[in-house]
């Protein structure tokens, strides 16, 4: 009699391989987006960073004075009491000082509220504008520290201090990052 011995694999151990598979390549594809969210605003703080020097370059450089504020665009202003991100200018007196900054990647927009030019007693953001987060635009606040960021909207108080400058900017995973200058 001769014994015959099949050497390969039955088709339950080539699903159960491809099924171990797959569940992998489902696991990949679920932390992705978190993890590339999360370099994209480690890549934000970084920009804050070299955007506090920036402002301690340009006071330096001017006398100890704060950067002038940016403006508001004419033709996209907010009607609402909150700070709109898109409405204001990107501060073309910083602009020479922010050399570092890698610009079209995570910070498209560096805006200057300068307080105690403008003379407001206060400045509020909240984290959208018409259901939009904007990732990509970083605030210089003149004449304020950092307030609690604890919620959806912050607002910044006036200290009529000059030296008073707070740096914020929402991060894309939820949540306000505000630094001191």
């Amino acid at each position: 009699m001769v014994n015959r011995h099949n050497k390969g694999f039955t088709i339950i151990e080539v699903v159960l391989v491809l099924a171990i598979a797959g569940l992998v390549f489902l696991m990949v594809f679920i932390a992705l987006p978190a993890l590339q969210a999360a370099q994209r605003d480690t890549q934000r703080r970084a920009d804050v960073a070299i955007i506090i020097a920036a402002v301690k370059n340009y006071t330096k450089n001017n006398h100890g004075k704060a950067p002038p504020d940016s403006g508001s665009g004419s033709n996209i202003l907010s009607s609402d009491e909150y700070g709109n991100w898109v409405a204001v200018l990107p501060s073309q007196p910083l602009k020479r000082y922010l050399v570092d900054l890698d610009p079209g990647n995570v910070t498209k927009v560096v805006a200057v509220r300068n307080l105690i030019e403008k003379n407001r007693t206060s400045l509020r953001y909240r984290i959208d504008n018409n259901g939009v987060a904007y990732h990509d635009v970083v605030s210089v606040v003149v004449g304020s520290k950092c307030p609690d960021l604890s919620s959806d909207t912050i607002q910044f108080i006036n200290t009529g201090h000059r030296t008073d400058i707070a740096v914020v900017r929402f991060m894309e995973r939820g949540y306000w990052y505000c630094q001191e200058v």
